[in-house]
């Protein structure tokens, strides 16, 4: 009888620690389950963690890229810029020649043309058309007329019944220099003789544009042929280099 109970006290005293063992068992089960919850988060966490580091890393490539293209772009625009740079440099100096020039072409032309408004000598110029483009004082003054008279006339009017003929390009090619003695006619209608010399202008491309000749006054009364509206002309042929003789032997 008294065994009995012992083993019944014995096998609760089982129970109760089966049961306290189940109790920490189930509480380690709990917080297992607890755990790998935590870690199944916290797994999830760290993928999201990788992936935004990954999504930053590829913005960051493509920010590097912009950046390099952009220093790439600078880097040619200095370029081009510095060689603008020299461009301007060179045009700055090739226009300070072009003044420079232009400036003691305009210091020549005015010494010549000083030099012709002063000279005793008749001076005219006409274009391929006779057309008198300058004529200086001392022409007009020979001839009886003021230089603005005489501007945008046609040579004829220098000729004694205005029997000029006007000289096409192809005579004005074979004509070069030449001169000539003959009457010219002045403004009141009186005929006086003059010696003439003419040259041919030309262009830069060898084509004549033009005539200037120079009117010399001679002293000397008029011919009849002159008055009855003649004219006596002599034309020198040109001026040709002597060739040397050479000795037979």
């Amino acid at each position: 009888m008294a065994q009995s109970e012992r083993e019944r006290r014995g096998t609760k005293r089982v129970a109760k620690a089966g049961d306290a063992d189940l109790a920490q068992s189930s509480g380690l089960t709990g917080k297992r389950g607890y755990l790998s919850g935590d870690l199944s988060s916290l797994s999830r966490h760290l993928v999201e963690v990788a992936e935004r580091l990954d999504a930053e890393l590829s913005a960051s490539g493509g920010v590097t890229n912009q950046f390099s293209l952009l220093t790439q772009e600078l880097t040619e625009q200095r370029e081009a810029f510095l060689k603008a740079e020299v461009e301007i440099a060179n045009l700055r100096l090739q226009l300070e020649g072009e003044r420079e020039r232009r400036h003691r072409i305009g210091d020549e032309l005015l010494q010549l043309r000083k030099a012709l408004e002063t000279m005793q000598l008749g001076v005219t110029i006409a274009n391929q058309d006779g057309i008198i483009v300058y004529v200086n004082p001392a022409d007009a003054r020979i001839h009886g007329h003021t230089v603005d008279e005489l501007l945008g006339k046609d040579v004829g009017i220098y000729a004694v019944g205005f029997q000029h003929k006007p000289l096409s390009a192809e005579k004005l090619r074979t004509l070069g220099s030449y001169q000539r003695e003959t009457f010219n006619c002045r403004k009141d209608g009186s005929i006086f003789k003059v010696r003439l010399l003419s040259d041919v202008v030309w262009n830069s491309d060898g084509d004549p544009i033009g005539l200037v000749t120079t009117c010399e006054e001679l002293r000397e009364a008029a011919d009849e042929a002159a008055v009855n509206g003649k004219s006596s002309t002599t034309k020198s042929a040109p001026v040709k280099a002597k060739k040397k003789k050479t000795k037979k032997k």
